[in-house]
């Protein structure tokens, strides 16, 4: 694990930020987005606006991958914008559609590459898009 930090404060929210999703706390990361966030992760074809969206993109992701969890690989942050480099380790439970393929379960925890980038405003997250390895996913779980 790598950390470049520029700003204590938005890498101590991050820190947060990060505890939600290993919990799998829905309400909880939720309630660290802005009114009007958006959260985008186009390779599942995710783009939720506003924090009910969110919620229900944060619950169906959660169905998909019970036991996720992100692995840090590096963290850099400003007051402004936080990009978060992890490994995402997660067992697959119900098919998956990518486009024109889907993805069915093979039971066996999968990792793969992901980048958030975050755009923080007034202390909460305005913008959250996520970039992942969704082709390396795909030809491990049809191995």
């Amino acid at each position: 694990m790598t950390t470049a930090v520029v700003d204590e404060v938005a890498a101590e929210f991050f820190q947060r930020y990060n505890q939600a999703w290993a919990g799998r706390d829905a309400d909880a990361i939720v309630a660290l987005h802005t009114p009007d966030t958006v959260f985008t992760v186009a390779a599942f074809g995710i783009q939720a606006h506003g924090r009910d969206q969110l919620r229900e993109a944060l619950t169906g992701s959660f169905a998909l991958w019970p036991d996720i969890t992100f692995e840090e690989v590096r963290l850099y942050s400003t007051p402004a914008l936080v990009v978060f480099e992890s490994q995402a380790v997660g067992t697959l439970t119900a098919p998956l559609k990518l486009g024109d393929v889907t993805l069915e379960p093979n039971g066996k925890q999968e990792r793969f590459a992901c980048v958030d980038v975050i755009a923080l405003e007034g202390g909460l997250i305005k913008r959250k898009d996520a970039y992942l390895d969704a082709l390396g996913y795909a030809q491990r779980l049809r191995g």
